[in-house]
């Protein structure tokens, strides 16, 4: 690991270890999009007090040197950028169950995970939405209701959560999500992570259940 100097532009790019794995089984890159992202940007930084005046406001955030490309995909890309309109003024954020998180104590109950996309008023698209739900472990529902889009996960999501230790997720998508617990011997806490498919909004949503009392 290094750091790249901040005080020339600097394009450093090399192949993640699912890239390489593909190149080492004989299968091309086919790279048709990119993401970019803001990692290691302290935006605390910004200096309105700066005695050089407003072009100088961001000289400290621009001077920060940044770590230099990894091929460990978990450790890089955590908050990427979103394409918004000029017009916008908020970002939109997720408001999911309140702000409650999702408790269910008993094996027959059911329980919802529904969101509302906020401040769309400058990306109508959004308002309405549907949502992926990328639930961590689904071993301890009985059922999941929303339209599955991956089980065993895609490439996506999969290559990261399995070197995460989040090996029994599946991803879902639709208005809400419906869950119907298994039965549990201790209480136990599995996060849902919903993004907004128009609006790129991600929140997170702490769904517990409750020991089966009849065991």
């Amino acid at each position: 690991m290094g750091y790249l100097d901040g005080s020339s532009i600097t394009v450093d790019a090399i192949l993640t270890k699912h890239g390489r794995k593909k190149l080492a089984d004989g299968q091309g890159l086919n790279i048709s999009q990119f993401a970019l992202s803001d990692d290691g940007v302290d935006y605390n930084l910004w200096n309105f007090d700066h005695p050089s005046g407003s072009a100088s406001y961001g000289q400290a955030i621009t001077d920060l040197p940044q770590l230099e490309a990894v091929p460990d995909d978990v450790a890089i890309m955590k908050y990427k950028l979103l394409t918004m309109p000029r017009s916008a003024l908020y970002l939109p954020f997720l408001d999911c169950n309140g702000g409650d998180d999702v408790t269910l104590p008993l094996l027959d109950s059911t329980g919802m995970v529904s969101c509302q996309t906020q401040n769309t008023e400058h990306i109508p698209a959004a308002a309405g939405e549907s949502y992926h739900f990328l639930v961590y472990d689904v071993n301890i529902f009985s059922s999941i209701g929303g339209a599955a889009v991956a089980t065993n996960m895609d490439q996506a999501y999969g290559n990261v959560l399995y070197q995460q230790d989040i090996p029994n997720a599946g991803l879902f998508s639709g208005q809400s999500l419906t869950l119907v617990p298994e039965g549990m011997y201790k209480d136990k806490t599995v996060t849902v992570q919903v993004t907004g498919q128009t609006s790129g909004a991600v929140t997170y949503v702490n769904v517990t259940v409750k020991k089966n009392t009849e065991n």
